[in-house]
């Protein structure tokens, strides 16, 4: 390819550039479902917002149908899981190194990639059309140009789809998907995983080789293997019961097909599954949940399994005094008050005060009092809440590679050096959970991560300044596909062999 005739190197500088695309250059485009994925990925790149979020601020406004509305959003989840190995298929044949391509550019070569690639149900013609439409409101004739002419060469790239965990030659011109499938190439692009494990991982399910290795040296090469391919699986939809709306032993002796039914506790539902902690249900959601007549009564709360084990192992009870100091956006804290019997007094703080305001909104939902919040970032602990708390748990800012599946951006996000710092500021964050606990009081710190940096070190580091606590109980809950997310729990006592020595 050459020149003007198609090659990818070929037009203006502003078509290939790596500088920040504001919007549309020339031309109208139909704010269609790829224009919204891409809309929500370059406004990911300059606010630095979640693209569950900015799915949730963008289509409620949208007249979508159905099948429009899962596009967009498998576009905006499944370009940025999938980023190694679609970078790693433009770069095949484009003469400019991906990182040049102006970000606007990249972002519509990568979704149209991922649709002809990953996606079964998308012919070739309307994912390169829509993408050469979208490239030239964005990049004007040269950008058009460039991006059809980088579609035309990647796709003679694809041999087909199989199954299962590929072997031998067949490991370096394979892709994983998800539900045990992948992608087949013409030619071999990975590397040679006898050579390099780690390389080869990191193509093969898309993800940085620093976590490939970090994960291989704390979990072990096969353990590692399989959260990689989990991180990779659409999650499921995991609910709890609010028990003081529902009665979990009545709800547990009902067929669950019973429960999805019109006027039941999950209509908008077109199959739910027990899950493995009392009240825990997997839904499979017919209706986004905020639609969901259940949802909307205040009957259940979207919360993974994970996470609902926290809140069991702090056990509040009626007459407690709880403090939750990262409580934003507020799951376990209406857990907690639930747990309770609505009858704990609970203060919800965050630093975050947009975010701290969806607690009170939830709360009324549930039919929730005694949650009383405050703007807070901590250390220090102000003077009235030292010792003063009969609960604390300290839910910390974390990598989020726990939750991996659904925080899609989490992979990309978590560099050692960010981990290091988010470790910095968890100790600081237990120690002044630490202090505000009452003698006789507990602590649970809390992490959605996989890494002992931020779980077990952090704990370790803390208690070694404060002999006077030592850990009641710890896990590290790997995740399991379909089932739950990951996360680390460490339930903290004061020793009292300690405090009399």
């Amino acid at each position: 390819m050459a020149g003007k005739s198609g090659r990818p190197g070929g037009g203006s500088k502003r078509a290939h550039r790596g500088t920040p695309s504001r919007g549309p250059a020339r031309g109208t485009v139909r704010r269609g479902p790829r224009h919204i994925a891409l809309q929500i990925a370059l406004l990911g790149q300059r606010r630095g917002g979640n693209a569950d979020e900015l799915l949730d601020e963008m289509l409620p406004g949208q007249s979508f149908a159905r099948r429009d509305r899962h596009l967009a959003e498998e576009l905006s989840y499944g370009t940025v899981r999938h980023r190694t190995a679609l970078d790693l298929l433009i770069a095949a044949v484009s003469s400019r190194p991906v990182g040049m391509i102006d970000p606007a550019l990249r972002e519509i070569l990568r979704q149209a990639v991922y649709q002809s690639f990953f996606l079964t149900r998308i012919p070739d013609h309307a994912a390169v059309d829509e993408a050469v439409r979208l490239a030239r409101a964005f990049g004007g004739d040269s950008g058009a140009a460039f991006v059809n002419a980088v579609l035309r060469a990647v796709l003679p790239l694809r041999a087909g789809r199989g199954f299962g965990r590929p072997t031998g030659a067949e490991r370096r011109v394979t892709l994983a998907w998800r539900g045990g499938e992948h992608v087949r190439l013409t030619r071999p692009l990975l590397p040679d995983p006898d050579g390099d494990l780690p390389a080869w991982l990191s193509a093969h399910f898309s993800y940085p080789t620093w976590l490939v290795e970090q994960l291989i040296a704390e979990c072990g090469a096969e353990r590692a293997e399989e959260i990689l391919c989990w991180g990779n699986e659409v999650p499921p939809v995991t609910v709890r019961l609010n028990r003081l709306r529902a009665d979990q032993e009545a709800v547990a002796a009902q067929p669950v097909a019973d429960l999805s039914a019109a006027g039941q506790i999950f209509s908008g539902c077109s199959a739910v599954a027990r899950g493995e902690l009392p009240g825990s249900y997997r839904l499979k959601l017919d209706l986004p949940i905020p639609e969901m007549p259940g949802f909307q009564r205040g009957l259940f709360s979207v919360q993974d399994e994970a996470q609902q084990r926290a809140v069991a192992w702090l056990a509040p009870v009626a007459g407690d005094e709880v403090l939750d100091l990262c409580a934003a956006p507020g799951g376990k804290t209406t857990h907690m008050a639930e747990a309770a019997g609505n009858e704990a007094r609970i203060l919800a703080c965050d630093p975050d005060e947009t975010r701290l305001a969806l607690i009170p909104v939830a709360a009324a939902r549930l039919g929730l009092g005694g949650i009383a919040t405050r703007p807070l970032s901590v250390p220090p602990v102000p003077p009235e809440l030292r010792g003063r708390f009969d609960r604390v748990l300290a839910d910390v800012p974390c990598s989020n590679t726990g939750s991996m599946n659904r925080r899609v951006e989490a992979r990309w996000r978590a560099t050692a050096e960010a981990v290091a710092e988010l470790a910095g500021r968890q100790v600081a964050i237990l120690s002044a959970a630490l202090e505000a606990a009452k003698p006789g009081g507990r602590v649970l710190y809390s992490t959605c991560s996989l890494l002992r940096a931020e779980n077990g070190d952090v704990v370790r580091k803390v208690l070694g300044a404060s002999p006077e606590w030592r850990i009641a109980r710890e896990e590290t809950l790997l995740p399991r596909q379909g089932v739950r997310d990951g996360a680390y729990l460490a339930l903290l006592e004061r020793d009292t062999k300690a405090q009399s020595g």
